[in-house]
């Protein structure tokens, strides 16, 4: 019986195959975490001038987020498939799958490099790796990891058009739009940026001699990096005529005096490396880290001793110098969120989602290093090592196997996040709401009331006076609610804030001050569902038909799927049912 010979689209079509067979359930997810602000309660989306809002202010989370290419894209796919779960959480796995042929159709491009028989199936095997690798999880089972994925895309397309284009005018072109597309949907494309000489070293000049690294930089690359640097130039230039700023530093930074930055840096680092290498134990969604960390934390002080030890020797031994540059990869691909510049980042000092494109870059590299100096390995050790490496894979695969499911809505999202986080205040904060949304409000009360002993902050005030609302303590949620108003908020999340006290104290049949709040509310959100359900609330204790109408009739145009449907049903059995 012939043997099915296994080309490099035989084994890019497995690994993609495999990786959408993975990830199919999550089509059927709902939104969590941040999707539900994006697309549930502001309805962002439905404002007919977002486009110009995507373009000219920093993104939700923080002040320093500007990524209008995705926001546009999330925002016009919103309204092409009125706010299809569906269609957004297939859009994310459709690009996961597309990042994975592209680290595959990378690793034949590095074998025809150097000239060597392309290993079919160790592109199979790459692309396996990168694709259901834990830290893949999140962006692709998690609508708002678009980011990443796209981010990971350009970036990825920026690594086979340097590999691909002879002509340095056209490769340079190339690269630089790529990289400021890149840049256009996360920062942390600047990492890129800080790495690809590396990358270069690695490819081209990996035995770090002086004269190969002048040949490269100046005759190879240095259009490259011009190109790179324009390509900088214009994105900052770009971000401060949207924005009116570059960067504005936040009262909560990460970063305290330099001995502890560095430590901040360094524990991150590690962090990082236990859920690339060893993802098993160390995968949640929040990495909760009380601040400033002490100056003697066990991580960090590994973290640093390790980079000095592989510096030194390095210079000795050249198996190590390769591990010198493939940390070196991985540290300046992760430098934008490694702390070094202050940042907002409340309890996480990681995140999974910020793996993904080191990690195709950290794989790319280790297998081209690997082809090119195959004949220097014993062969004795050949079978252990891929052994070690089919255990490693298949780990890998069970282990997103058990962990895609815990994506699926709110509640197993942060169930899961306070097993593994307990002392998380913004875990047991988040489970709260959920356990809300079910109706579990005395088990709500419980998770909330532990956040807020951590912490108090207006975000779960907020939260606890949502539960006890709808609990019926109304007196309680205005009081509640109210007190969140004295700490720092979003505007959209005041927003929605006085929103709850007008239904509080319409629910005490207090109604001299709920159009003053509701107005208020509305010059912040005009286009918000709940906004106009509250309108409605308002006119029918009023006993005014007429605007009660407009009102649902306006929340229905405003939202969508269940809520649509519940505004459609309240209208009809309010003002249709004769």
């Amino acid at each position: 019986m012939a043997k099915i010979k296994i080309t490099p689209v035989i084994a890019i079509s497995i690994a993609v195959s495999s990786v959408f067979f993975f990830f199919y359930p999550a089509i059927f997810f709902d939104f969590v975490w941040d999707d539900v602000t994006y697309f549930n309660i502001t309805s962002t989306h439905l404002n007919p001038d977002y486009n110009l809002d995507a373009l000219t202010k920093p993104f939700l989370v923080s002040h320093n987020y500007y990524r209008p290419l995705v926001t546009l894209w999330l925002y016009a796919e919103a309204d092409l498939t009125n706010t299809s779960t569906i269609s957004m959480h297939l859009t994310n796995i459709i690009l996961h799958c597309l990042n994975v042929a592209l680290v595959g159709y990378l690793i034949k491009l590095l074998y025809l490099h150097i000239n060597k028989k392309i290993n079919s199936h160790t592109i199979l095997i790459g692309c396996i790796f990168f694709g259901l690798h834990p830290a893949t999880i999140e962006v692709a089972a998690w609508i708002s990891g678009r980011f990443d994925l796209v981010l990971t895309t350009f970036l990825l397309i920026a690594l086979v058009l340097d590999l691909k284009i002879i002509n340095k005018v056209a490769r340079a072109i190339s690269v630089g739009v790529c990289f400021l597309l890149a840049a256009l949907c996360k920062e942390m494309a600047l990492g890129f940026a800080l790495a690809l000489p590396i990358w270069h070293l690695i490819v081209y000049a990996p035995q770090l001699e002086i004269k190969n690294i002048k040949r490269f930089l100046h005759s190879k690359q240095f259009a490259v990096y011009s190109a790179i640097f324009i390509s900088g130039l214009v994105y900052l230039s770009i971000r401060q005529f949207a924005l009116g700023y570059i960067y504005l530093p936040s009262s909560n930074t990460a970063n305290h005096d330099l001995i502890n930055s560095i430590m901040l840096s360094a524990k991150s680092l590690g962090l990082y490396l236990q859920i690339l290498i060893i993802p098993f134990t160390n995968l949640s969604p929040i990495h909760a880290e009380s601040l400033p960390i002490s100056n003697e934390d066990p991580l960090a002080i590994f973290v640093i001793a390790l980079l000095v030890l592989v510096l030194i020797l390095s210079f000795f031994f050249k198996n190590v110098k390769s591990l010198g540059l493939l940390l070196s990869l991985f540290i300046l691909s992760l430098f934008p969120v490694l702390h070094f510049i202050s940042m907002t980042i409340g309890e996480n000092i990681v995140q999974g989602r910020f793996l993904v494109f080191p990690l195709a870059w950290i794989i790319l590299a280790t297998i081209f290093l690997l082809a090119k100096n195959d004949e220097t390995l014993l062969k004795s050790i050949k079978r252990p090592i891929n052994a070690m490496v089919l255990l490693i894979l298949l780990v890998n695969i069970l282990n997103t196997k058990v962990t895609i499911p815990l994506w699926t809505n709110n509640l197993a999202l942060w169930s899961w996040a306070v097993s593994a986080k307990p002392n998380s205040s913004e875990a047991n904060a988040n489970l709260a709401a959920s356990l809300s949304n079910y109706k579990k409000y005395d088990e709500a009360l419980k998770y909330i009331d532990k956040a807020l002993d951590k912490k108090k902050i207006a975000k779960y005030l907020t939260i606890k006076g949502t539960i006890l609302g709808n609990m019926g303590n109304n007196k309680e949620a205005e009081i509640t609610l109210k007190d969140s108003l004295n700490y720092l908020m979003h505007p959209k999340d005041y927003a929605l804030t006085l929103q709850k006290i007008a239904t509080a104290q319409l629910q005490q049949n207090k109604k001299e001050d709920v159009l003053k709040l509701l107005g208020m509310a509305k010059k912040i959100t005009p286009y918000s569902h709940s906004l106009y359900l509250r309108y409605y609330q308002y006119y029918i204790q009023e006993k005014n038909q007429e605007l009660a109408k407009s009102s649902l009739e306006k929340a229905i145009s405003l939202s969508y799927g269940e809520q649509k449907s519940y505004y459609t049903q309240l209208l009809t059995e309010q003002f249709l049912s004769e």
